[in-house]
């Protein structure tokens, strides 16, 4: 370098006073690892994949293309696959938490620029090895050597969520900005880079490949596990890894590791899930691991929930934060999906998910009940039922599945949900639906309404009967002329014992013309 020559050919009268005035605030050359400007080595078993190919290619004109998922989407390895294929120069530059210091960060920048062509990066090399060296100079340095040189170049950052550093990030931008026609800036991440990619997508200057064009299709992994490993497996078991994996290429690639070692690989997929040892040990240690201890107590807790919202969040974790919370795992791809465009409603990716689950359940933070409690609290305060009473079995809490049952029956049964309610109503305690007559009242009309065996309508009509006879003040006309009506309708039985069925029904329902009747001391009006 020029600054280094120069200082080669100092005389030693020069170097004595140099000495005089005390040391020299020249910054030292960088050592470069080399490591970190090689194109990494492609691996053996790697699925091309021509889609995403096609897309890098068809994105010539953006100046920036990013390549934004979490980790073990194979974004690396869609880049590199591309770079091979490539007969435009390219230089690679795999970034670390280093390249924080932006004169560092050019400098890797420049050097790999220069490898392409000799001299081509020398100039911002100058600028950099200066002291109290100015990176926008550098910069612009660089940028004039790339319209001099005027042939197709494509400079690609690896891992450019490890900069963490808004100078640098800055200095990307300004870049970005300046590039000419020529060159093109590839960059993978986990996270949206804080620069203003609105803009840039405005100017048609920015490209993007995210996680639902980066998930395998089912094509793929037939390549995959079919073709490349030789598992035998149909099309609805890759169908089957497919979903449950949602695409995620790592996990299809885990899958492929422990399926072709399986007798029956085909019962393996069924099976495959985010407990399997393989899977959990890699997102421990790739995702897990690298969280601020309280980010991973958020991801463990809420974990439980399925659905996640906001305020959900904050009443079940006592919290008033989460909403920022929730944007910012979504902002860093942390396997969080957004369910909808308002940023209200999220859920975890399936296997995420469960490994999250697993690992609360191994730090026992908190139990699972209590968190399912809460949330089942929110959705009944709410109105959402059905959630309300998922969350309150998950808990292990039947006295609350059968008081949400109990307030929402018309509701439920008025709404079609007939099947739903009978089937929570078979799931309840004996001694409940007694202490909730009309639980067992409503089952018997639900079940004959579904043509279910007459077996289970005599079950359910036997409850009844003991609701009637030993909770005589919560036992209604309603209820009566319900039962009865059933009886009537759909119990196999003489046509004379139908008439009287039927007789009873209409002897309850003059009982409570009114729409009012009383029960346990309250007024209470009839459900139309």
């Amino acid at each position: 370098m020029i600054c280094a020559d120069v200082s080669q050919r100092r005389t030693s009268a020069d170097s004595s006073a140099s000495r005089k005035r005390g040391p020299r605030s020249e910054r030292p050359l960088l050592q470069l690892s080399e490591a970190k400007l090689m194109l990494p080595r492609a691996q053996p078993g790697i699925v091309r994949r021509p889609r995403l190919l096609r897309t890098l290619d068809g994105n010539r004109a953006a100046a920036l293309t990013l390549i934004d998922a979490p980790v073990g989407y194979g974004k690396t390895m869609l880049v590199q696959s591309w770079c091979l294929e490539q007969s435009r120069a390219v230089a690679w530059v795999t970034l670390d938490a280093g390249d924080e210091d932006p004169v560092r960060l050019w400098t890797y920048v420049a050097s790999a620029v220069d490898r392409v062509e000799k001299g081509l990066g020398g100039p911002a090399l100058t600028r950099l090895g200066a002291p109290g060296a100015r990176v926008e100079l550098a910069v612009d340095a660089l940028l004039n050597g790339f319209v001099g040189y005027g042939r197709p170049l494509a400079i690609v950052l690896d891992d450019l969520h490890l900069l963490g550093s808004e100078v640098s990030f800055r200095s990307i931008e300004l870049a970005v900005e300046r590039l000419p026609d020529n060159v093109r800036l590839l960059a993978t991440t986990r996270s949206d880079p804080p620069i203003r990619l609105a803009r840039l997508r405005a100017r048609g200057a920015l490209s993007e490949i995210r996680v639902h064009e980066l998930a395998f299709t089912v094509d793929e992994a037939r390549e995959l596990l079919v073709r490349r490993e030789g598992i035998e497996l149909a099309d609805e078991h890759l169908e089957l890894l497919v979903e449950r994996t949602e695409g995620w290429p790592a996990g299809l690639y885990l899958a492929a590791l422990w399926l072709r070692d399986l007798a029956d690989p085909r019962e393996g997929v069924r099976a495959f899930a985010g407990s399997h040892r393989q899977v959990a040990d890699y997102l421990a240690g790739e995702v897990l691991e690298s969280l601020a201890p309280e980010t991973k107590d958020f991801l463990m807790r809420t974990s439980v929930l399925g659905r996640l919202t906001p305020e959900l969040c904050d009443a079940v974790l006592g919290r008033e934060d989460s909403a920022a919370v929730l944007a910012e795992l979504k902002r860093s791809n942390g396997f969080i999906v957004a369910l909808d465009g308002r940023g209200e409603w999220y859920r975890y990716h399936h296997l995420f998910g469960e490994l999250l689950q697993l690992e609360l359940a191994e730090a026992r933070l908190e139990e699972p009940a209590e968190l399912h409690r809460r949330a089942a609290g929110w959705y009944r305060g709410r109105g959402l039922v059905e959630d309300a009473i998922e969350h309150a079995a998950a808990a292990g809490d039947d006295a609350i599945v059968a008081e949400v049952l109990a307030e929402h029956e018309v509701e439920l049964l008025r709404s079609g949900r007939v099947a739903m309610f009978l089937s929570w109503v078979r799931r309840l305690p004996v001694e409940l639906l007694i202490e909730h007559p009309s639980l067992p009242a409503f089952g018997v009309l639900a079940a004959g309404q579904l043509g279910r065996p007459t077996v289970e309508l005599q079950q359910l009509l036997s409850v009844a009967e003991r609701a009637r006879q030993e909770r005589p003040a919560s036992w209604t006309p309603y209820h009566e002329a319900t039962v009865e009506v059933t009886r009537a309708a759909f119990i196999q039985s003489d046509v004379g014992a139908a008439v009287e069925h039927a007789r009873r029904a209409v002897k309850a329902a003059h009982a409570a013309a009114d729409d009012t009747f009383i029960v346990d001391g309250r007024r209470n009006i009839v459900p139309r």
